[in-house]
């Protein structure tokens, strides 16, 4: 083994165990995701923010599951949202998912915000949208996938599918002005099996990695094999 041969081994072996530590890693975050942030109903949720409005609707962007048809990704597998939302004030509060078309149409030119990114507090961020009309109740439209309407805490569950869909909060008589405490989690196998899937990642690169740089040490470079070669034999003298 030449001397360049011998460092890309190190390098691959170095890179290997970097590679290692990072599926650890995740592994360790996924176990701690999975056993430290899940509620009492087993979903791993977000932490409760505070949003609000002048208009009459808190709206998501889009999600956008066109791409994804149910034969390909059952919901079995993508698990279930949940969504909790209550009012502030205590005032009956409606929540509800229903295909974006449908939304966009009832919500035309009506004064709504658009939670454009959700995290923590610190995260998010709207977009707002004027408008000049008044709409109806939202619970007296029938073309919500599913809805929670009534007081208190809200809990909307939602099985994903195919297509394109908005998540929608409103005051349940339609009135205007929202200031409502909400998280959203999930309930999903991915994440145990993700753990499996790094953990068996991590065992196999780290072998790997193991195994080059142990030949990497020990075989000989070829400058080094020629000189501690097996000398030449003495010629005889006759």
């Amino acid at each position: 083994m030449n001397v360049t041969t011998k460092v890309v081994l190190g390098a691959v072996s170095t890179f290997l165990f970097i590679i290692a530590a990072c599926l650890l890693a995740a592994t360790i975050a996924l176990a701690w995701l999975y056993g430290t942030q899940r509620n009492s109903e087993g979903f791993v949720e977000s932490p409760e923010v505070s949003m609000s409005t002048s208009g009459f609707a808190l709206t998501s962007t889009d999600l956008d599951l066109g791409s994804l048809p149910e034969e390909w990704l059952p919901s079995d597998v993508v698990g279930t949202l949940q969504v909790q939302a209550q009012s502030e004030d205590g005032s009956p509060l409606f929540v509800g998912v229903g295909p974006s078309s449908d939304v966009e149409t009832f919500l035309a030119d009506v004064e709504h915000t658009e939670v454009t990114r959700f995290g923590n507090q610190e995260r998010l961020s709207y977009t707002d949208h004027p408008g000049s009309v008044i709409p109806q109740p939202p619970g007296d439209l029938g073309f919500w996938t599913v809805s929670s309407d009534g007081a208190g805490r809200r809990t909307l569950d939602w099985e994903p599918e195919s297509g394109q869909w908005t998540l929608v909060v409103m005051n349940s008589d339609a009135a205007s002005g929202l200031d409502v405490s909400a998280s959203v989690g999930v309930n999903t196998p991915w994440i145990p099996i993700g753990m499996w899937i790094t953990g068996v990642l991590t065992f196999v690169v780290a072998v790997g990695a193991l195994v080059i740089a142990v030949l990497a040490a020990k075989r000989p470079t070829t400058a080094e094999a020629s000189e501690t070669g097996s000398p030449e034999p003495a010629s005889r003298s006759s």
